[in-house]
């Protein structure tokens, strides 16, 4: 022992660890008090979790979903470290709001405990800045756009909600310097806030001592006064080693925690906060345009103040909740308002077609990057991971220049013809059939074609016809004379480069046709004047367009898609 000795004597840690075992407990342990040392548990799960993370974590647009990927699927356990991370996140979350009205209901806020009060609404804060921050780091759709939806909410205030965005934002523009703004605050800035908090909220609880429940006399109270060890030390490690329990259950659940494909700010997500600002979002839907701002602002300053000024407004003489009925009816409106919006917000989602369909679609696009990532990651970073399937680099690209007005297996606009089954037998049999179908080019200018007055085996001849000028069926022995007796030479021409009063259809279907009608449209030898589609000359790559070509010759579903040699067309 001669060891401890000399250790003690020169840091007196036997004398710190007397009074922090042996500190007097009035009233006894009690499982009322296991919350805020479940609080510090978790804290150091944080910290230790994302110690361990930040040694594989790359901070940058290009880079971000790429390490991420490779800590949940690469490194030993390192799927097990980050669900750990993300759950433990929410957990704290639900865990300090449980203290907060613990603390509420017992009167714990009242004279001289004013400052534990306040350095735990600030504990509060910082726990959700933590959580909104941390949120963005992976850089996946829905942390982008969860995240792009708080800061736009943080905009709408006024005065200074534009500054308050664009510090968060490090700018104008939602990008790397965001990521990078986001990965600096969660971990140094806030560690550091939190750090100070707690031990200054701990001090503080310490030198004031608990708060017994109202009900109990001032007698019973000294005469179970006990010391912090055994018994509470004990309460309080069960309750944590529950709390572990719950989230490494979580853990295994979900093996880990969600990673969305890469963060895409052109697609047509549809974004959510994380569920702890999901009231704020639903709020939004309550208040006219021009006040969503000033609404959120008031609301969110009137329960601050409440909660800051509760320990000076507070002046009765007991701890009874009987002797504060005015501020649990403000605390409990205010509950009422929070937890019934989040409510709402979640049973709409859940009852919601279209979110039901957004959520099928991220999981089917993550499965679907995960594939490619195995692959390996492009130099250019997670954005360009499609360019290793030319199929989802076209479905992508299809997304996002064309399905605002063609659809392909009933997703999509109607204002231009389906493209479901482009150029096969049955599309181009359709067509010929009755081009001014709305499937085809009855909600267009270009809907000049008369129905064909033809029985149903001219027109699948018709279509071999069409469809073998460009290599994609054999001509049928009938094809050229049925092509001149329907009239369709008197308007369509099959040599090239001769215009017509409808598309010039030499090589029709083929690689060159269909690139030329998208490159431009509008030239004589296609659609003219009346085409009301952009030209695309210039505006996509070569590269670009065979994977659109891919995507429209061969549609397949997402669920399918796997990295394969792109089909030729």
């Amino acid at each position: 022992m001669k060891l401890l000795d000399w250790l003690d004597s020169r840091s007196g840690y036997r004398a710190f660890m007397h009074h922090a075992l042996y500190e007097p407990v009035r009233g006894g342990a009690r499982w009322a008090y296991v919350f805020g040392s479940g609080l510090a548990f978790l804290f150091i799960m944080q910290a230790a979790t994302g110690i361990l993370l930040a040694l594989f974590f790359s901070a940058s647009t290009q880079e971000a979903w790429g390490s991420v990927w490779y800590i949940t699927n690469q490194v030993t356990l390192g799927w097990f470290v980050r669900g750990l991370h993300h759950w433990t996140s929410s957990v704290m979350v639900v865990l300090l709001v449980v203290h907060m009205l613990q603390v509420f209901a017992y009167g714990a806020y009242r004279a001289p405990k004013e400052l534990a009060w306040w350095t735990g609404i600030g504990l509060l804060a910082v726990a959700l800045a933590f959580s909104l921050t941390g949120y963005l780091l992976p850089w996946d759709q829905k942390g982008y756009w969860a995240t792009r939806v708080v800061t736009s909410i943080a905009g709408t205030f006024p005065l200074f909600g534009g500054m308050l965005k664009s510090t968060l934002q490090g700018g104008n523009d939602f990008g790397n310097l965001t990521l990078t703004r986001f990965f600096g605050f969660h971990v140094f800035f806030l560690p550091a806030a939190l750090t100070i908090s707690l031990a200054v909220h701990i001090y503080l609880f310490r030198r004031n001592g608990v708060t017994p429940k109202w009900s109990r006399s001032a007698e019973e109270l000294d005469r179970t006064t006990e010391p912090f060890w055994p018994r509470q030390l004990t309460f309080d490690a069960v309750f944590s080693a529950f709390l572990l329990a719950i989230i490494v259950g979580l853990t295994l659940k979900n093996h880990g925690a969600p990673l969305e494909a890469p963060a895409d700010p052109s697609s047509n997500y549809l974004p959510r906060p994380e569920w702890y600002f999901l009231w704020l979002f639903e709020m939004l839907k309550f208040l006219p345009g021009q006040f969503e701002g000033i609404g959120l602002m008031v609301f969110s300053a009137l329960a601050g103040l409440f909660l800051a000024a509760l320990p000076l407004v507070d002046r009765s003489k007991e701890a009874s909740p009987r002797y504060r009925i005015v501020h649990f009816g403000i605390a409990g409106v205010l509950a009422a308002i929070i937890g019934g919006l989040t409510t709402v917000s979640m049973w709409r989602d859940a009852h919601d077609p279209a979110v039901a369909s957004r959520n099928a679609l991220a999981e089917a696009e993550a499965k679907t990057a995960y594939r490619l990532a195995e692959l390996g990651l492009p130099p250019g970073g997670a954005q360009d991971l499609y360019l290793n399937d030319p199929r989802e680099s076209g479905r992508k690209l299809f997304a996002d220049k064309c399905e605002s007005c063609h659809a392909i297996d009933g997703k999509g606009g109607d204002s231009a013809p389906d493209l479901t089954g482009y150029l096969s037998h049955e599309w181009v049999a359709g067509l010929i059939k009755d081009a001014t179908a709305p499937k085809y080019y009855g909600r267009t200018k270009v809907n000049g074609m008369d129905p064909a007055d033809a029985t149903p085996e001219q027109i699948s001849s018709l279509a071999d016809f069409v469809l073998s000028q460009g290599g994609r069926a054999a001509a049928p022995k009938d094809g050229a004379t049925l092509f001149d007796e329907q009239g369709c030479a008197g308007c369509h021409s099959l040599t090239p480069g001769e215009k017509g009063d409808g598309p010039n259809l030499a090589h029709y279907g083929s690689r060159e046709w269909i690139l030329g009608a998208i490159r431009n449209p509008r030239a004589d030898v296609y659609y003219g004047a009346d085409a009301e589609m952009t030209p695309f000359e210039g505006k996509l790559t070569d590269g670009e367009l065979d994977d659109l070509l891919t995507w429209l010759g061969a549609p397949a579903r997402l669920e399918a898609a796997v990295p394969s040699q792109a089909p030729t067309l």
